[in-house]
């Protein structure tokens, strides 16, 4: 009987005891700074609420990621390690309790569980086991090469929306690097007036391109001078969020 023959509900199972069987993954990993290998891992088993993943395409963080492999930030875990916490792919298996996926269906996903050595987030495998609650649904429009870079935009986006960014603001953004890049996009979006301190040329062009924003290189001439002449007199500056 093939598995397509199968009723649903029967289906369903079929697909958590093939879930059951994928046991082995493989995935880059740092047993000491700065010294990746890949190497075969045996995934945890899936749980009622989890979805497993076969991840297409992973994204790198220089900084958070850097400061890991590198020994640096020691606090969300320590070699042996699995990094990284972006990748896009498709769903494979949906545990028996999961609502709103399906196999085959395109997803984001931090990363995943691990037993044999630290996850941290453990984005870079060839297969996620997770819980669903921590995956998003990749739009048709989205490809997963580009979907698998989906938290600095995040990261950007969080910032206008703890800051409550509108129409009547305007808003001063230190750096045109990526984290600062999309806050003032969002920012933009928003419609607020956008001032960015970047004194790299092609950052600044970018930033302009895309966007209706001033670019300040700090650089040069009274910075002082330079942001309250593109703010506007009358400018009112807040240190921090209220």
């Amino acid at each position: 009987m093939s598995a397509e023959s199968l009723t649903p509900l029967y289906f369903n199972l079929f697909l958590a005891a093939a879930a059951r069987k994928i046991m082995q993954s493989q995935a880059i990993i740092f047993r000491e700074a700065n010294r990746p290998s890949l190497e075969s891992v045996t995934l945890p088993p899936q749980q009622a609420t989890d979805v497993t993943i076969e991840i297409h395409y992973s994204g790198i963080s220089a900084g958070t990621e850097t400061s890991i492999i590198s020994g640096t930030r020691t606090h969300n875990g320590t070699f042996p390690l699995v990094s990284g916490y972006m990748a896009a792919g498709e769903i494979q298996f949906v545990g028996s309790e999961v609502k709103g996926f399906t196999a085959g269906d395109r997803v984001v996903s931090w990363g995943s569980r691990l037993n044999s050595v630290n996850s941290v987030w453990g984005a870079h495998m060839a297969h996620h086991v997770c819980d669903s609650a921590s995956v998003t649904h990749v739009p048709d429009s989205v490809n997963l090469w580009d979907a698998a870079a989906w938290v600095p935009p995040r990261v950007g986006l969080n910032a206008v929306e703890v800051s409550a960014v509108s129409k009547d603001d305007i808003v001063l953004v230190s750096g045109q690097g990526v984290i600062g890049f999309f806050f003032a996009q969002w920012a933009r979006m928003r419609g607020a007036r956008v001032v960015a301190l970047e004194p790299d040329p092609k950052r600044s062009d970018m930033a302009r391109s895309l966007a209706d924003i001033i670019v300040i290189d700090p650089t040069q001439g009274d910075l002082d001078e330079n942001i309250l002449v593109a703010c506007g007199e009358g400018t009112r500056f807040l240190d921090g969020f209220e």
